[in-house]
């Protein structure tokens, strides 16, 4: 399937990004996630630079303030920025003079006047334009932005007399080393206008992606430094694209096992298991690759790893997926709302017509009719499907009718059974903290522990697993409890975190043996005998886990400082402050560059084991790090290279 038609694009963005709507007093019900911003977020919607969206769900305006933004976006509220403000130095629309340029680069349509804009007037480069759109399939796909690049288009825009550049510079963060030199300047100018700061640690975090909650920040401080500048231009107005047509998808999937990784070319070499064919496959940069259903790059492939490999109707390679975890929703299509960047599909339960549900659908999303691949708009409400899911977001969408007498629901309970009247009823908690109550057959079956059991034998907190009947009015059949007895315990490392579908700890036992646990979304958490949220806790950490079932209830912990590792590759040498900078997965499942410090008595080994120093490493190159963290920094006490 395709984006989206570039005329609803570009509606969208104009009604989050330009406020060309008249000024009202917005309200959105979700910036409490984003306590900080509130005060920013409020100020920028009264101004009309930002009005958020329509929940797809709930109906209520929504401004999503952990949500990242892409560089295009950034450039486009930049605009709106200047629009507001009367900072506009010409009324000129150079879409059209830049018009090779944005194709090449391929810009959205929506977005080709303010990008253009922004080429004409130095805000950005045609280097960074080359980074603005990644391949994808069958459209471009938008690139986040991080939070050096937003200070350089800030600062370029507020830098009217070319001064930057020359200005001594003063930062003070932590980490003022893994700023890039061309964005030194620029950061230093939006710290002494008092746009930008550190965080609780006084780290700028240059790389981190930047969300709607720090860009409505750095918009309300730069909006004060603009409305003091003498008014340049009156407002424009936007300018409707023709829409695009849609364009179908096709794929296919291929089991195998990788007998070769090449990370320098993005050849792998996998052996086929329906016959004795090999085959050589280039991984691209707009290749999928997810390791238990977790985001991963090419480097954590490897020989012997058995995998899917999902090839389009061109026979590119489109995704690779290791130890896929399929979960599968049965329901009829209720509404399909139009998001920025991608759909959201609102499905009605085959086996509840009170249970609703929606999903993500973008260009990753293959939409299936009859076997044969098509785009979205060949559903229609009160279609029968079946989606293929991982979290939020529909991987296959698969049309057609589908008989399904029973629904398995897992979750916790919320109360014992509800014994006042018939027939008697039980409130779940389920994934998403989504309550449901449900109501209990006169023959249902009571199993706890493995064992025979009866309904009143349930307790709150006890983790369930229930069959529901379609045939029986969606009543439950079956329950499968395990109660608070069947609680064990185990010690060892939580190494990393993933909060997708389920909230998922790698952890490493006192015999070094690694496993994946699933955390209760009602887990209580507690660090050095403080409570606190699960978001919250220092990883890594050493720590106790306790269990009901297979789910973990209660996490006792405190910071692992000590001995780490840090394993990725080398994205710059500062030999002259023995510092180099690794590109390495975090515990979100998301990369981030660290700084690693050698001390004089760091070993440093090459692949041949033999010993270097610091300054023959090079960029590319693969390390594996050991050394202590101290909460703040990264001392190596050994540096081995494991790939060139």
């Amino acid at each position: 399937m395709r984006l989206k038609p570039a005329a609803a694009l570009l509606m969208t963005v104009i009604l989050f990004f330009t406020g060309t709507m008249s000024v009202f007093a917005v309200q959105f019900t979700d910036i409490n996630d984003a306590p900080w911003a509130i005060t920013h977020i409020e100020r920028m919607a009264e101004k009309g630079i930002i009005s958020g969206s329509i929940h797809p769900t709930t109906g209520q305006r929504v401004y999503l303030p952990n949500n990242p933004v892409t560089k295009v976006e950034s450039v486009v509220m930049l605009y709106s920025l200047l629009q507001k403000t009367g900072q506009l130095t010409s009324a000129t629309d150079y879409s059209s003079k830049y018009q090779t340029m944005l194709n090449t680069a391929k810009i959205p349509d929506w977005a080709q006047k303010q990008v253009g804009y922004a080429l004409e007037n130095a805000i950005i480069t045609t280097g960074d334009l080359s980074t603005f759109m990644r391949e994808g399939s069958p459209d471009p796909l938008q690139n986040p932005a991080s939070r050096e690049e937003v200070a350089v288009f800030f600062g370029r825009t507020l830098d009217k007399n070319r001064q930057a550049a020359g200005a001594a510079i003063s930062l003070n963060f932590l980490d003022t080393e893994a700023i890039s030199s061309a964005a030194l300047p620029y950061v230093n100018l939006l710290v002494q206008k008092r746009i930008i700061s550190g965080d609780n640690e006084n780290r700028f975090n240059p790389r981190a992606t930047i969300t709607r909650a720090e860009m409505a920040a750095l918009s309300n401080k730069s909006y004060d430094v603009l409305e003091g500048s003498d008014e340049i231009i009156i407002e424009l107005k936007p300018v409707d694209p023709a829409p695009q047509p849609e364009t179908g998808r096709q794929s296919r999937i291929r089991t195998g096992e990788i007998q070769l990784v090449n990370l320098d070319t993005g050849i792998i070499v996998v052996d086929y298991d329906d016959d004795d064919e090999r085959d050589i496959l280039e991984v691209t940069g707009s290749t999928i690759i997810r390791i238990n259903s977790l985001p991963h790059e090419l480097m954590n492939l490897r020989q012997g790893q058995k995998a899917e490999f999902t090839f389009d109707d061109q026979n590119e390679l489109i995704r690779i997926d290791i130890n896929p975890r399929r979960a599968y929703y049965y329901g009829k299509v209720v509404q399909i709302v139009d998001l920025l960047d991608y759909y959201a599909v609102i499905f009605e339960s085959l086996t509840d017509s009170a249970e609703r549900k929606s999903f993500k659908v973008d260009s990753r999303t293959i939409i299936l009719v009859d076997g044969s691949a098509r785009t979205l708009s060949s559903l229609q409400t009160g279609d029968q499907v079946r989606v293929e899911y991982d979290g939020q977001t529909a991987l296959t969408i698969e049309k057609g009718t589908f008989d399904v007498q029973t629904q398995q629901v897992d979750g916790i309970l919320e109360s014992a059974v509800n014994f006042q009247r018939l027939p008697y009823t039980i409130q779940v908690k389920t994934t998403g903290s989504q309550i449901r109550e449900y109501a209990i057959d006169d023959s249902v079956v009571v199993r706890i522990g493995g064992s025979r059991g009866y309904l009143e034998e349930l307790n709150k907190g006890d983790v369930v697993t229930l069959q529901i009947d379609g045939e029986k009015d969606g009543r439950i059949t079956r329950i499968e409890a395990l109660g608070l007895e069947s609680v064990r315990k185990v010690e060892g490392t939580i190494e990393s975190m993933t909060i997708s579908r389920n909230i998922e700890i790698r952890f490493v036992d006192k015999n070094r043996a690694e496993s994946t646990y699933i955390v209760a979304e009602t887990a209580r958490v507690y660090e050095d005998n403080q409570r606190i949220e699960l978001r919250d806790l220092r990883l890594p950490a050493e720590a106790t886990l306790y269990f009901e079932g297979n789910l973990v209830t209660e996490i006792e912990a405190s910071p692992a400082f000590g001995t780490q590792v840090v394993q990725g590759r080398i994205v710059r040498v500062r030999d002259t402050i023995n510092m180099i900078i690794v590109r390495h997965m975090t515990a979100s499942g998301a990369y981030q560059e660290t700084p690693v410090y050698a001390a004089d008595s760091t070993l440093i080994i090459d692949r041949s084991g033999r010993e270097i120093r610091l300054r023959d490493l090079a960029t590319n190159q693969e390390v594996f790090a050991t050394g202590i963290y101290d909460g703040n920094e990264f001392t190596a006490d050994r540096i081995l290279v494991i790939q060139d």
